[in-house]
């Protein structure tokens, strides 16, 4: 197919005879001048884009361009999210035998349920260790070690609505990140069951405030060791207990 450059007066140099090489001969060494034929062809009357999708193998690189673009993007918009709720990142206190990720806002942690309708919970009725009422709306009342999540922290679990707020402990979680959260029923439990989860730590509560609750407690072996690691926390806001 012949091209007369005299049907498209006002060409440059360049941009012709790139269109013109693409178009006869659809060749490598067309494309290698391709940024000079795509900035400097614009006064071409016959629009420059026309030529440039005649090539089969023009066609090709830009899907190769698009396709690696659009994954270099997602990877970094991927990477992006999820940094910040990398646990790895956090800061570790460490001391003795205790070592504990502080302050940081994003967990993942194993979670179980419990009821005050359970045998060993009969006793206790509906009250929590802290001293109130256990609560389960929207605000919901959940359990743990307090040397690990300390009382009144308040967090919520990813993809629920609702707001839980530590004010219970449990000698099964003693020594765990585990978090127990209440349900009314054993019907509750049983539709919970043990979930790995992710939370986000809305407040951290107080290590002092847990420890003078536990302290008159200690005739129960899992008080005394959670009593002991708040001890530990040296530096903190439990150096004056």
């Amino acid at each position: 197919m012949a091209i007369n450059d005299n049907y498209r007066p006002g060409c440059s140099l360049f941009s012709c005879s790139w269109a013109k090489k693409v178009v006869q001969r659809g060749s490598l060494e067309a494309l290698g001048s391709f940024p000079a034929g795509l900035f400097i062809g614009t006064t071409c009357r016959a629009p420059l884009p026309f030529y440039l999708f005649l090539t089969p193998l023009y066609r090709m690189a830009c899907r190769f361009f698009l396709t690696t673009f659009s994954a270099l993007l997602m990877g970094l918009l991927c990477s992006c999210s999820s940094s910040g709720t990398n646990l790895a990142s956090a800061k570790v206190y460490t001391q003795g035998k205790v070592s504990q990720v502080d302050n940081a806002k994003f967990y993942k942690v194993r979670t179980t349920a419990y009821s005050h309708v359970e045998a060993d919970s009969l006793k206790y009725g509906r009250a929590s260790a802290e001293g109130g009422d256990l609560k389960y709306g929207e605000y919901r009342s959940a359990a743990a070690d307090w040397s690990v999540f300390p009382l009144g922290t308040v967090f919520k679990i990813e993809g629920l609505p609702w707001t839980y707020r530590i004010d219970d402990y449990g000698s099964a979680l003693v020594g765990t990140k585990t978090i127990d959260l209440y349900k009314p029923n054993m019907a509750g439990i049983s539709n919970w069951g043990a979930r790995n989860v992710g939370i986000k730590i809305l407040k951290w509560g107080s290590y002092a405030k847990s420890y003078h609750i536990l302290k008159d407690r200690t005739k129960a072996s899992h008080v005394r060791a959670m009593v002991q690691r708040i001890k530990l926390r040296n530096g903190r806001e439990t150096a004056s207990l």
